[in-house]
């Protein structure tokens, strides 16, 4: 019960920041942030916490952005894409944790690039992949991070 507690906790600082505090920073950071949280307690968590956090961060970032649900089809798309890949791979390798990651990354930004594209009519294509981009490299950079503060 603790662990779900402080990860809500967690949650609520980083979608804090990310409403209040990254727009000013970067238009992309503010999707970025959550994803990035929600691909790494994914392995940790049972599915239906990670899928309620993805439906309150989507309601969040759907109201705020005016995209109607497509946030929502994207997490829920990029969640089902990591479940699919973890009957496959194993949690605590470092190489399979940046698969899951990355693959997850790109089906979220592709789901949102193609809900934008067919349902708005807007081509936002060098946004979507310039914030693709960058959320995979932040990724790799935490997954870094994280595997060498691990070893020590």
């Amino acid at each position: 019960m603790k662990k779900y507690f402080l990860s809500l906790l967690v949650w609520m600082l980083i979608m804090f920041f990310s409403v209040y505090g990254g727009k000013s920073l970067a238009p992309g950071f503010v999707f970025s942030l959550p994803l990035l949280f929600l691909i790494f307690i994914f392995p940790y968590f049972p599915y239906l916490y990670s899928f309620f956090l993805a439906f309150l961060t989507a309601l969040v970032l759907d109201t705020l952005g005016g995209l109607g649900a497509t946030n929502l089809i994207a997490f829920f798309i990029a969640l089902l894409v990591g479940i699919a890949l973890l009957r496959f791979l194993e949690k605590s390798s470092f190489i399979s944790q940046l698969i899951l990651g990355e693959v997850m990354i790109v089906a979220y930004y592709l789901t949102l690039f193609l809900g934008n594209y067919v349902w708005r009519d807007i081509n936002l294509g060098f946004i979507v992949l310039w914030d693709c981009l960058g959320a995979a490299v932040l990724y790799i950079a935490v997954l870094f991070i994280k595997e060498r503060l691990q070893s020590h």
